[in-house]
Order: structure tokens, then sequence, then C-alpha cells
């Protein structure tokens, strides 16, 4: 089977997208990529995650990425392959597209425009960029922000020939959605709009002449630490990567795939040690005050498929209490990353190997259960504060019949 085969069908069709999606178990080979840990790892029990994540390979990931940072030090692994073609061993250091994990990172830069005085969550696209959705800017930062604005959604509509690879510009992707009426009036309803995120990116560079991948490198990658991120325009990772693999037909496939599609609201590449370099600096206040940060973790939407999602952040119940952060989905690759709000906490997930064929996913929500659980363990000093089980995985970014 070759791509070019569903090549024709919309994006929507081609990624349904729901958390308990999973690739068909793929054939388990002897694994090589067993493990290279962190040496402070000694307050984990590693057997109980080592396990979890077996179980997550032998259930489809082709390979998987996992770095967890809590008070007994940090833990740090990974297993299977980030490549098919040639079959590469996954690194703990390998990139990949964290997709919409990237709304978190637009998000903080708009929070920095507001401590700035430059915005407000009232401030309307046209008050920034007059004529740049024409038709839509009345909308408001704070409704893009939180998938208020009833602003259509781009990658719900983009066809074409392998349309995945090509460079798209973010006046193109706003033209698509532009082609379809508004979901609803701004702040009466909620629905995810990635095209809400690349109207923020437009925005916020012409707020400050510059463009979005320079501001997220200078006003957040930096002070955050993360020297191995950055916004992709590109097919190739910028070092070693994660690929993109699909299970296609009963069939790998390695999708080259140019996360121009998605360009603010899912076009970062990083690793599982920067992202949560980024959510302790942001939980820490190193980003923007803690005031903002209670900004963006306060649910702006109380039922439906949103309900828990603030400002580019959203919440999940763990057995060691809420946890904030967000989840990405691309073509081939899944991930999510979460925080505790002090910042003591973060665990980030990364897998490829997803199914186009069947609408189950590999274990990781087990993984992320034990890998959290771990953190507030009686040998922590900690004791679970909620004996509720993860609620099956975070779903924000399966919503929809979208990626990003």
């Amino acid at each position: 089977m070759s791509t070019h085969l569903r090549a024709g069908l919309s994006l929507a069709a081609t990624t349904a997208l729901c958390l308990s999606m999973a690739p068909a178990a793929l054939a388990a080979p002897t694994d090589t990529s067993t493990t290279t840990e962190s040496t402070t790892t000694a307050g984990y029990d590693r057997t109980a995650l080592h396990e979890k994540i077996k179980a997550a390979r032998s259930g489809g990931a082709t390979g998987l990425m996992i770095e967890l940072r809590g008070a007994q030090g940090t833990y740090r692994n990974q297993a299977g392959y980030s490549d098919i073609a040639p079959r590469t061993v996954t690194k703990s250091t390998d990139r990949y597209h964290v997709a919409s994990v990237t709304k978190s990172m637009v998000a903080t830069l708009v929070m920095k425009e507001i401590e700035a005085g430059n915005w407000t969550l009232d401030t309307r696209v046209h008050d920034v960029f007059p004529n740049l959705y024409l038709g839509g800017g009345n909308a408001t930062v704070g409704e893009l922000l939180s998938h208020r604005s009833g602003m259509p959604n781009h990658t719900e509509h983009m066809t074409g020939d392998r349309f995945w690879e090509k460079r798209w510009y973010d006046t193109r992707l706003i033209s698509i959605a532009r082609q379809k009426p508004f979901y609803f009036d701004g702040g009466t309803d909620a629905r995810y709009s990635n095209t809400g995120y690349v109207t923020l990116g437009k925005m916020l560079e012409r707020e400050n002449d510059a463009t979005l991948g320079g501001l997220l490198h200078w006003r957040v990658f930096k002070p955050a630490g993360m020297t191995e991120s950055r916004l992709s325009l590109s097919k190739n990772f910028a070092g070693s990567g994660m690929q993109e693999i699909a299970e296609i037909e009963g069939r790998q496939t390695r999708l080259r795939v140019n996360p121009s599609l998605f360009s603010g609201s899912g076009g970062v590449e990083s690793t599982t040690r920067d992202v949560n370099r980024f959510y302790r600096a942001l939980f820490t206040g190193k980003l923007v005050p803690k005031a903002r940060v209670n900004q963006m973790t306060q649910p702006k939407t109380t039922s439906g498929p949103l309900t828990g999602y603030g400002l580019g952040i959203y919440s999940i119940q763990t057995p060691c209490g809420v946890m904030y952060g967000h989840d990405g989905a691309s073509m081939g690759t899944r991930n999510f990353a979460f925080s505790s709000k002090d910042g003591s906490t973060q665990v980030t997930i990364a897998w490829n190997g997803r199914s186009w064929d069947t609408q189950t996913e590999p274990p990781v929500n087990d993984l992320l259960i034990e890998a959290v659980g771990q953190t507030c363990s009686p040998a922590t000093g900690r004791a679970p504060r909620s004996s509720i089980p993860v609620a099956p995985a975070p779903t924000i970014d399966q919503q929809h019949s979208r990626v990003g």
C-alpha cells in the first residue's frame, strides 16, 4: 500500500483522533533499544515502569520515549525504534513533533504580551492585524486561546496528494478556514480550532515585527533552557528524530510530515527533556508571573469535550491530584506532557506508530498512571491525594477528528 492511495482523503478522515486509538500490535522484535536511564533514578520503581513501557511496545508503539521528573530525581527511558527505513533504535535525545503541545508555548507568548500591557484577553484580531481574518476580526485573544471563538479549524478541511509533505504558509491555512462559516458566535460555545492558534501566531508576529519562531526561541526556549527546540517549517529534523510512522492498511508507513501545516497551533519540534523544562519553567514563574499562569489554568469550559480547557493548557486528574499540560497528535506520532501546578513534577511521553486502521491505542495511559503515581508514593513522603484512576488519558487533542 502506498500513501498515495489515501492521500486524497481529508486530514480529518485519515486521522480520526481519539485518545483510545492505537496501532494494531506490531511484530515485536528483540528490543535492542532497552534502556538508557538517568543516574538519579534510585527513588523510582524502575521494574514497574519498564513493564508499562514493554506493554506499550507490545500494544503497538513503534518507539517510545519518557522523561519523568519528581522529588526522586529524573527517570529517562526509551524503547523501540524511531525509524523503520533503516530501522533505528530510539534515543532519549530524539526530537519529535510535539504538535498541539505547541499551544501552551504560544499561549505563554500571548500572556507575555498581556503582562507587558500590550494586549488584554479582550483584544480583538483586527485591533492587532486588520484584514488578517476577514469576517473574523472580532474574535478576541481570550476566545482564541480557549477555543471559544467559533473559528473554523483548517486541519479538518485539508485535502490533496500528500498534503502533509508540502510547505504551508499561514495565510493559506487561514484562507482554508475562511471558506467555512464560524461554528458559533464568539464566547457562546467551545470547539477546537487549530486556526485560532495560527491566527494568534500571526498577531504576535505583527505586534513584535518578528517571526513566531524567533519569538519562541528568545522568549520561551532560551529562558527555559530548551536547547533542542525550534518552530519547524521543514520535513527534516534539526538532529536525530522520532519519525512519523503510521500503520496504514496493515503496514507500517513512514510519512514525511512538514509541521508548517500546523504552524502556531502545532509546529514545534522538541525533546522530552526540553518539554519538561518548558512546563517546569512555566509553572515556577520563570516565563510569566504565576498570576498569569493561574489565568492559563483556570477552565473556561465546564461541559462538553473541552471541559477543563483554560488558555492553551488543560487539566487532568491523576493519582497525585490535578496536573496541567497538553497532548499532541501528528500524522504518525502522539505525545502528552503534564506538570504539577507547583512545578515540582513533570512527565512527558512520546511515541510513534499511530494507526489509521483501528480505534485503539497502545496502553500508554497505564505508563502515565504508573509514572505519576510514583511521584507521590510513600517513599517520597507525599501521600497520594487521590485514589481515582486517571481518566483514559488526555483527550483534548484527540477530539473533533483532527490533528495538531
